[in-house]
């Protein structure tokens, strides 16, 4: 089980790398830590204000470290519950 996550940390942060992907969105789990919305990864979000779990930002790629299969984001801003909704509704479709 354990290799199964660092197979996926890994390969997600090769895709995240080939693709150029610059900004992210994720769902905040505590403090500083966000699950990247459609990567199985979390990531350390630094300077993101004090938010609730559950709450969704958007950050930009940081650091990406391979060997240690992490990565981490600068904070941008707060993702409207408006534009939340319509991304839900965009996944149900």
């Amino acid at each position: 089980d354990e290799h199964q996550r660092a197979m996926e940390a890994y390969w997600s942060l090769r895709w995240i790398q080939q693709e150029g992907v610059r900004t992210l969105q994720g769902v905040v789990l505590r403090d500083n830590l966000a699950r990247i919305e459609g990567l199985p990864l979390v990531a350390r979000v630094s300077g993101a204000p004090s938010l609730e779990p559950g709450a969704v930002v958007r950050f930009d790629v940081g650091a990406i470290d391979l060997l240690e299969r992490s990565i981490t984001g600068v904070y941008r801003d707060i993702v409207e519950a408006s534009q939340k909704a319509q991304n839900m509704k965009g996944l149900a479709e």
